[in-house]
């Protein structure tokens, strides 16, 4: 690797990778409204290189080398156990699930200052790591009138990045991914009648989560309320929302 501009460099690399996802289930009718389900399923994001380490080298010296070009594939393997099922009538809709997933060659993505004090000199580096989640999620659909349906979401979720190659990038190992909020969850309700008028309101929210992995920003935990009101024709329809 060399800083220079004006320096010519050349890197030559040969990739090669089999990757391969699928799923295996196994479902079981508890009755005829009800099952509990298991299933094991892997996943895939193939590798890749890092055009802005093919001339630069970042401090510390070392640190950085031509073997960081090329990043490899990723995969997950994700392990989730879960139960659905109607009731009163079929006018009760709920379901819950459990999973683990663990990645493996974990892509993560961040950015780093090859001079400093030069904010123009920042690159991007997409690099193998290691991580988990588990977590939990949940919905429920309610039809308890004619026109009214209620219905809710919940979802849990931990997470940890175990390992991370650069030095520089440590305080990140232990952290949760970027962009995973802890919960989240959405609770509303619905009208509609056989004039096609229509109303809904829910109100959604989630937990504080971290923006990137080059930085410890992290957004504040927010709700979001809707609200959306309309008339429904057989081939056509209109709504004010907000």
């Amino acid at each position: 690797l060399q800083n220079s501009p004006n320096t010519s460099v050349a890197n030559a690399f040969n990739p090669d990778a089999n990757l391969w996802g699928g799923e295996i289930a196994l479902r079981f009718e508890v009755t005829e409204s009800s099952q509990i389900y298991g299933l094991v399923s892997r996943g895939y994001k193939a590798g890749g290189f890092n055009p802005s380490l093919a001339r630069v080298a970042l401090p510390p010296a070392g640190q950085v080398t031509t073997e960081d070009i090329v990043y490899d594939p990723e995969t997950l393997l994700n392990y989730e156990v879960g139960y659905k099922g109607l009731w009163l009538d079929g006018t009760l809709l709920a379901d819950v699930s459990a999973f683990y997933m663990q990645r493996d060659d974990m892509q993560i993505r961040s950015s780093a200052q090859q001079t400093p004090g030069d904010p123009f000199s920042f690159i991007f580096i997409t690099s193998n790591g290691e991580g988990s989640s588990y977590g939990l999620e949940s919905s429920l659909t309610w039809q308890f009138a004619e026109n009214w349906q209620v219905f809710s979401a919940l979802g849990l979720l931990d997470t940890k990045v175990e390992r991370y190659k650069f030095t520089n990038q440590e305080p990140i190992i232990g952290r949760e991914f970027a962009n995973a909020p802890p919960y989240t969850f959405n609770v509303g309700t619905t009208y509609r009648n056989a004039q096609g008028w229509f109303g809904r309101i829910d109100v959604l929210g989630r937990g504080a989560f971290y923006y990137d992995y080059s930085h410890n920003r992290k957004s504040d935990a927010y709700e979001t309320v809707n609200l959306k009101l309309g008339k429904e024709w057989e081939r056509w329809s209109v709504y004010a929302w907000g």
